[in-house]
């Protein structure tokens, strides 16, 4: 009986302890279950953000890529010149957008398409990507009405604002159907007056995003999908064949109303975590899920959301297993001892796991207080300092600094040191040096427990009495940006994988607030620098002369990058020359222009490939491989752009980094550079133009006064004469010639000629028909200009020795439909005449042509009225003789008294001749002496009379010659007898003697005398 009360006894109290066991676990494992649940909560939480930091980090960078285009110098130009440019300007900038579309296309794979739309929704410039070629798409207008509302949407944007569409299909990569989607982000665009000029497009391919969610599958083993804000799954790595579904739709016809709850806060970008039914596979009945959420920030006002979820049994199937094997091996006092001791190990576990789980509480919550304080901190340095202040809170270390990379030198540089012993800021590390560098090299986390004594230490660091050391990455997807360094100093410290774990959440969170940061200060230095270039553009416009322009845009450039070394060139390919027209070394302008042959530097390969130039080191191994002479000043580091309007190259511009101090130029100065050279080259051609119009105006205004001067000139030679030097003075050349055509000899006259080479041609220079460019222009009636007369074939030089000609300009002078002459001009210097001289010389020899036609009709009407004149001189003379004749015919046959008829007859022939005197001489019988028988006029008296030997003065010789006489100075005559002029007081010039005829024989000599020079002619010996 006792026996049987024993085992009773026993098995009662084996049966309560069994009870109790099957109690205390059922109690224990639900517990344990709840703190499961809330772990795997959290930590799919966390992953959720880590996962949503490095898909946020691409859009980030996508949307500073999108600023960085929009202010390049391609965009900026094309908005500035579609509205007013002309269609050479708008094609020159189109040019350079295209090229920096097709840089940034081939640098970044993951773009698949780059597009300009202007403010009218016309396809400006399109480029297609399919991972290596780099098409230009033909231009259109906008395909569809999602396209044309994307557009709209886009327009309304603000400065700096970005806005994305729904995805779509991938234009580029080989075209639609490739399977491939992509988001458009878009910018709008604004030209120099803040008018809207249209936007710029950035198609982002999602494999690089669809990517980050198959690796949190994969490596967590956990669904993940994405959700856009309509509820429509737009990737689902393990599911595929739901892309495209619209599950808040699917979610609404199930009627689950936690279901629904879940999916609408995703949809409106919130973060959390949940519990929901949904069927494992498409077959099986509905489970729980445990999932989690967080949204991914696109552009305004558009976001998606990542979820992650695992199936609740999943999670609990460990624990399950663990629970049925201790039932199995429990039995008896064995499940008694183990009961309690499992008692015990509740109790022991319960308090590790609650302190577990209270310290990853409060790390979570230090971890989103840290994440929003640092989301809500936008100005870099501050922001950095905060990151790593919380950071070593958060690690329990007593110091730490942050490296970002140097991305122009590819090594590291520290910007913030906290708690050393001293400031180690801008200290650099090169990759594989020190523990940063390590980790920039491996892109992985490294920890060193003793650094003190770990070989690959940094020599910057040995004095700081570091003791551990641990490094992370900051990665924007696999691109390492930057390392976070914590250290431990004078304590034993060790960093285990959970503090690997806690820094690496850290690390993705301060990735993600570092590139906010840097995307707000890059679009503030965007929305600086286009409002410099507009302010630029806008004093250019204002600049009429190539002196302020080229200072005008010294002053903006400044404005933007290093220039305390800048040059700007312009070409003279037409003389084989460049100028440096601005020249800055060491920030001051250099005063004189410096004019040099073009050869084999820098400036002339910029002007000939027409494209900017970056060397950001080693320039003269650079130039080696370029085939480019080192002319001029050294250099670290060097950028150029060529000023380019239409096809024309005016020049180009160059900034040049000389002082180991200064940072090196990047891609970007380079397109703030070609911006500033766009914007200089519109201007320059602009103040160009005006002074070729005031050239011209001022030409039109020389040639209208050569014209006024010259048409007063109606003596030929004095008119060619004063025009040659007119010429020369008013538009100084170097020598002026006019020529004239000698039909008779076949030859061109050199008439008259001004200038530096006057004195060295002879006064009769000629040179035959055809024969040098003048002979030429005289044969063909055509102007011909050459600025190298050694590459001339037509050009001769009669006198080499002396005439060192280079260029000459010929142009025929057309007189009546007949080449009259030539104006030729010369100069010593090669390239010394343009198309401006020729239309000089063009206009000028209309010019002379009209002069000369003047001088030309005058002279004929000048002739017309002396020949006039003299035929009426003639005439009335003509009718004095007649009467002169009659009358002393009538005096002959009225009275036969001879001294009456001799007085009668000279005092006609005086009055007629208008002469000073006239006398007759008589021949006496016998002594055949002459005897003055009759004289009138001026000493009449002191010659009567007066007798003169046989052939003594003009008289005798005329008296036994029998032949008229006329001396047109009788003082030059040895003949004369100079006692006349003793005798009368009288100095006679000229003397007509004319012999008195009777059958054969000279009674007499008749004279007439005139105190002037040449006053008598054949006529007069007619008449007498």
């Amino acid at each position: 009986m006792k026996t049987t009360r024993s085992t009773l006894l026993i098995l009662f109290l084996c049966t309560l302890a069994i009870g109790l066991v099957v109690l205390l676990g059922a109690r224990l494992d639900r517990a344990t279950e709840e703190e499961i649940v809330a772990y795997f909560s959290q930590r799919q939480l966390l992953l959720a953000e880590q996962s949503v930091a490095g898909i946020q980090a691409i859009f980030n960078e996508a949307q500073r890529d999108l600023l960085h285009i929009k202010g390049g110098g391609g965009p900026v130009c094309l908005a500035n010149t579609l509205a007013a440019g002309s269609e050479e300007e708008i094609a020159a900038c189109r040019e350079v957008t295209e090229q920096g579309f097709c840089g940034y296309l081939h640098s970044h794979p993951i773009y698949t398409q780059l597009r300009y739309i202007d403010a009218g929704g016309q396809e400006i410039v399109v480029l297609d990507s399919d991972g290596e070629a780099v098409r230009v798409v033909p231009q259109d207008e906008l395909r569809s009405q999602a396209e044309r509302e994307f557009f709209i949407a886009a327009m309304q944007l603000d400065e700096g604002q970005t806005y994305a569409s729904p995805l779509e299909p991938a234009l580029g990569h080989g075209g639609v159907g490739t399977g491939m989607l992509t988001v458009h982000l878009s910018t709008p665009i604004f030209d120099s007056q803040g008018r809207r000029a249209g936007i710029i497009v950035i198609n982002l391919l999602t494999d690089e995003i669809r990517a980050h969610v198959a690796r949190l599958t994969i490596e967590e083993g956990v669904d993940a999908w994405v959700l856009d804000e309509t509820g429509v799954e737009i990737i689902n790595v393990t599911r595929p064949e739901w892309d495209g579904s619209d599950i808040y739709e699917y979610c609404r016809q199930t009627g689950d109303e936690t279901l629904i709850a879940l999916t609408e806060d995703m949809m409106a970008g919130k973060m959390g975590t949940g519990i929901y039914l949904w069927p494992e596979d498409e077959s099986g009945p509905p489970a729980n899920m445990l999932m989690a959420y967080a949204p991914i920030h696109l552009a305004e006002g558009r976001f998606w959301s990542l979820g992650i979820s695992s199936p609740y049994e999943n999670i609990l199937t460990a624990h399950r297993q663990t629970r049925q094997t201790l039932l199995f091996l429990g039995g008896g006092i064995i499940v008694i001892i183990l009961a309690g001791a499992a008692t015990t190990i509740r109790s022991g576990y319960k308090r590790a796991t609650a302190e577990e789980q209270a310290r990853r509480a409060e790390e979570l919550e230090s971890l989103r207080e840290i994440s929003l304080a640092l989301t809500a901190q936008l100005e870099l340095d501050e922001l950095l300092r905060d990151i790593m202040e919380r950071g070593c809170r958060l690690l329990g270390v007593e110091a730490g600094g942050i490296y970002l990379v140097d991305e122009a030198r590819g090594d590291l540089e520290l910007f913030v040191s906290y708690g050393y012993g001293q400031d180690y800021k801008g200290t650099r590390l090169a990759p594989g040096e020190g523990l940063s560098g390590r980790v920039l090299q491996s892109g992985a986390p490294l920890v060193v427990d003793d650094y003190n004594r770990w070989e690959g230490r940094a020599p910057d660091w040995e004095a700081e009495p570091m003791t551990a050391a641990l490094g992370v990455p900051l990665k924007r997807g696999d691109q390492v940006i930057g390392v976070l360094n914590f250290s431990a100093i004078r304590r034993d410290r060790s960093f285990d994988e959970h503090d690997l774990w806690l820094a690496a959440l850290f690390a993705s969170q301060a990735t993600v607030a570092i590139e906010n940061a840097r995307l707000l200060q890059d679009t503030r230095a965007h929305a600086r620098e286009l409002a410099v270039l507009n302010e630029l553009g806008q004093a250019l416009t204002t600049r009429l002369d190539v002196e302020q322009v080229l200072d005008e845009a010294h002053r903006g450039a400044s404005r933007l990058m290093d220039t305390a070394n800048f040059y700007i060139v312009l070409d003279h390919p037409d003389k084989n020359e460049i100028t440096f027209a601005l020249d800055v070394i060491n920030g001051e302008i250099q005063e004189s222009y410096v004019t040099r042959p073009a050869r084999q530097g820098l400036a002339e390969y910029i002007i000939r490939s027409r494209a900017p130039l970056l060397i950001k080191e080693h320039l003269p191994q650079r130039l080696e491989e370029l085939g480019i002479e080192m002319l001029g000043r050294p250099a670290l580091s060097w950028v150029g752009a060529p000023l380019i309007v239409g096809e024309r190259v005016l020049g180009m511009m160059s900034a040049v980094q000389s002082d180991e101090t200064s940072p090196a130029y990047s891609e970007h100065d380079r397109d703030l550079l070609l911006a500033v050279a766009n914007h200089t080259a519109i201007a320059l051609q602009n103040a160009y133009l005006f002074e070729e119009t005031e050239r011209r105006a001022t030409q039109l205004t020389l040639i209208n006064d050569i014209a006024k001067q010259i048409a007063a000139v109606l003596d030929l030679d004095s008119l060619l004469e004063r025009t040659a030097r007119l010429i020369q003075k008013n538009f100084g050349y170097h020598h002026v010639a006019l020529f004239t055509l000698d039909r008779e000899r076949d030859e061109v006259v050199m008439r008259t000629r001004a200038g530096e080479f006057d004195h060295l041609f002879p006064p009769s220079h000629r040179l035959k028909m055809g024969q040098g460019m003048v002979g030429w222009a005289a044969r063909h009636g055509q102007g011909l200009l050459v600025n190298d007369v050694d590459a001339e074939p037509r050009y001769v030089n009669l006198y080499p020795d002396v005439l060192p000609t280079r260029s000459e300009l010929s142009a025929p002078i057309t007189v009546g439909g007949e080449v009259w002459g030539i104006l030729d001009i010369q100069s010593p210097h090669l390239n010394a005449f343009d198309e401006g001289d020729v239309m000089v010389m063009e206009t000028l020899t209309a010019q002379i042509a009209i002069a000369i036609e003047n001088a030309r009709l005058y002279e004929a009407v000048r002739q017309e009225l002396v020949e006039r004149k003299q035929a009426d001189e003639s005439l009335a003379r003509h009718n004095r003789e007649l009467a002169l004749l009659n009358h002393a015919s009538q005096a002959f046959g009225s009275t036969l008294d001879l001294e009456q008829v001799l007085s009668a007859v000279l005092e006609e022939a005086r009055r007629l001749l208008d002469v000073t005197a006239c006398s007759i001489w008589l021949v006496e019988p016998g002594s055949e002496e002459l005897v003055c028988r009759h004289s009138i006029g001026s000493q009449s008296d002191a010659v009567q009379g007066w007798r003169l030997a046989p052939g003594e003065g003009l008289a005798g010789w005329v008296a036994q010659s029998g032949e008229s006489l006329i001396v047109p100075d009788a003082q030059a005559d040895e003949r004369y007898f100079k006692g006349v002029d003793q005798r009368t007081g009288l100095s006679l010039r000229s003397i007509l003697s004319v012999p008195l005829r009777a059958e054969q024989k000279v009674p007499g000599v008749l004279q007439v005398l005139d105190t002037t020079i040449d006053s008598f002619d054949a006529a007069n010996v007619t008449l007498i």
